[in-house]
């Protein structure tokens, strides 16, 4: 049952966010963090619990220091409309659903100064990270049709539990905000 003129969703700071009409001010990184957190990578079906916040963190890692932001935060949308799997976000008749996450995404831009456009440094490391959860979070042999261990990190992915998880994703938003406040001052 839909309710009657409702058109926000409470957040865990506890602000009313309209998903749909996003305004940048009312944008928390304390709320992304948190719902990033606890929401699974690939709906939940990999082997042990792996968040959309601990993926976010390690995508940032990858990327070169002026996109490290913009790697972390590349998945925020998320924390406000959720995420389709695949089949279901790229099919015909779902544009709606892609163009609301590209207006949140906008708006993320906007309240943490990044550009407008997603660096093709952050869609390589994203793809990085496909591969190697692809070979560490799922059955050995499974998802031979998309992975490609060449591109695999080296370094094995050990998940962490989602209050790990968001703890890393804001002390690495910190470190980066902290960054970029010392280039700026240079």
């Amino acid at each position: 049952m839909k309710p009657q003129n409702v058109d926000w969703i409470h957040t865990f700071t506890g602000k009313k966010f309209r998903p749909l009409t996003p305004d940048p001010e009312l944008i928390d990184v304390r709320d992304v963090a948190h719902a990033l957190a606890t929401q699974s990578r690939f709906g939940g079906h990999t082997s042990k619990f792996y968040s959309v916040a601990e993926h976010s963190v390690r995508v940032s890692l990858i990327c070169p220091g002026r996109d490290a932001l913009w790697g972390l935060l590349h998945d925020a949308s998320e924390a406000y409309l959720k995420d389709m799997a695949s089949p279901i976000k790229y099919a015909p008749g779902v544009e709606f659903y892609l163009a609301a996450e590209r207006a949140l995404m906008a708006a993320v831009a906007v309240k943490f100064s990044l550009p407008a456009n997603e660096p093709e440094s952050v869609r390589r490391a994203d793809a990085v990270m496909l591969h190697t959860e692809a070979r560490d979070l799922f059955p050995p042999g499974s998802h031979v049709e998309w992975l490609n261990e060449r591109m695999a990190q080296p370094n094995r992915i050990s998940p962490l539990n989602w209050q790990a998880a968001e703890a890393w994703f804001l002390e690495r938003f910190r470190f980066l905000e902290r960054r970029r406040a010392k280039e700026s001052a240079a």
